[in-house]
């Protein structure tokens, strides 16, 4: 169903977005490689700086936008993509934005993905690449976050590294976060019309691939599912039309019983991880700017003001 309130670019992102991912005659191999194909249409600064690196036995790119320099912090996103597609590459975009919007450099790991490799695959690449950058470059200085299903591995490896008094992150920003595989949020059936890119049946399939035959409720696959307690401040940003509404309104709900810290961002004129294409969409660079205001207000990350909020 068409939203007459979106803008015409949203529209026709979200269109080719979906396309790309609802397509079930590729292989994962296939897949994986049209989305990086689409994800690489995005332009990013040509200026911004990228070296490949290896934290904890994990491959990725450290992206850095023009000015930011290695004693700002860093900040480590992990993709999405299900558990099961995505790469440190096709993110190129997007991490390059997110860079320039922070002030921070930013690492993306490429964690082992399902079927190839699945639970506890990912979330054990996840908690050693955060618990090594934590001991290098120290919590207060770090910052953490993901996009769907890397907003879920965001959280279950912050909190497995709190539950190992390994340390706290500084913040946890999460972007249409994917943190519950029993697919039990409201918005799942309520958004079924709106959403062309994630479904119920969608969620059920990556439980399915990924946890391959794991408990479900198992909170290193649906963090939502356990204690947000101790953490440091989360920033979640999801569009209103999203399936996955309601596992960020969850979270924010839980985290205000317990009086933790958290901030939710509504985002409208969104979908489902729009803040991919900050070249082609004014909403994803306005969310991007968010995420940089909330960065440069957390203690101890204090980038120069003059990116916080530019993509």
């Amino acid at each position: 169903m068409t939203d007459p309130g979106r803008s015409p670019e949203v529209t026709r992102v979200e269109a080719a977005f979906g396309q790309v991912l609802g397509d079930r005659t590729r292989s994962f191999a296939d897949t994986r490689a049209a989305l990086d194909e689409l994800l690489r249409t995005e332009h990013a600064d040509p200026a911004v700086e990228v070296r490949q690196v290896r934290v904890a036995g994990v491959t990725g790119r450290l992206v850095s936008a023009p000015g930011t320099t290695a004693d700002a912090g860093i900040f480590v996103w992990f993709h999405g993509g299900g558990y099961m597609l995505g790469s440190s590459a096709g993110y190129h975009a997007a991490t390059s934005a997110l860079s320039a919007a922070t002030g921070l450099p930013v690492l993306a790991p490429d964690y082992r993905l399902a079927p190839e490799a699945p639970f506890p695959a990912a979330i054990e690449d996840a908690e050693a690449v955060l618990a090594a950058v934590v001991a290098e470059h120290g919590a207060s200085r770090t910052v953490v976050g993901g996009d769907s299903a890397g907003a879920g591995l965001a959280l279950a490896a912050s909190m497995g590294l709190r539950d190992a008094q390994l340390g706290l992150t500084a913040g946890i920003v999460l972007v249409s976060p994917l943190l519950d595989l029993t697919a039990s949020g409201e918005s799942i059936v309520a958004n079924a019309d709106s959403d062309p890119i994630i479904s119920g049946r969608s969620v059920r399939m990556i439980a399915s691939v990924y946890l391959a035959g794991a408990d479900a409720t198992d909170v290193r696959a649906s963090p939502l599912l356990g204690d947000v307690r101790g953490l440091p401040p989360v920033l979640t940003l999801v569009g209103e039309n999203e399936a996955l509404l309601d596992d960020g309104v969850r979270l924010h709900a839980d985290a205000g019983r317990l009086h933790a810290r958290s901030r939710l961002s509504v985002h409208s004129d969104a979908f489902h991880a729009w803040t991919l294409f900050p070249a082609s969409l004014p909403s994803a660079r306005a969310a991007l700017a968010e995420v940089g205001a909330f960065v440069s207000d957390l203690p101890g990350h204090r980038p120069d003001r003059d990116h916080a909020g530019s993509a």
